[in-house]
């Protein structure tokens, strides 16, 4: 059994976010800022549900989710930070998460996209918010 399986077997979702969340982004967040992606007021936010965004998907690592737009923003761009994105997979979920790009949407279904959000209802005890319409 490898590290990874080892990691996953005496982790929770909830320890797993509480890395994740306090992986820090600044630098991420602010070159997403000054490239025009989003604004200096929203990348907060942002930030907060990109965290439980991965959150969700280190802990469901069986399911592949659909990724909410606004969100998908910042992942792309931490994914240019190959050694901070490789070091933050590793670090908080135990393994490297891929991203699945699809150039059209309507590859996840609607049931996907319930079942991520209650996911999130499940993890985090409240609906999503409106960064997480997909």
């Amino acid at each position: 059994m490898n590290g990874t399986n080892i990691l996953k077997l005496f982790t929770t979702g909830e320890q797993i976010y509480d890395r994740v969340r306090t992986w820090d982004l600044s630098k991420i967040k602010e070159y997403v800022v000054s490239k025009g992606l989003c604004t200096d007021s929203e990348i907060d936010a942002i930030e907060a549900e990109y965290k439980r965004y991965l959150a969700i998907c280190f802990t469901f690592p069986e399911q592949a989710f659909p990724t909410p737009a606004k969100i998908d923003i910042l992942w792309h761009q931490h994914i240019l930070f190959t050694q901070d994105y490789a070091d933050m997979c590793e670090i908080t979920g135990g393994r490297f998460l891929h991203h699945f790009p699809f150039s059209d949407d309507k590859m996840f279904s609607l049931l996907d996209n319930q079942l991520l959000k209650q996911k999130y209802v499940d993890m985090f005890g409240e609906k999503p918010n409106s960064l997480w319409d997909c």
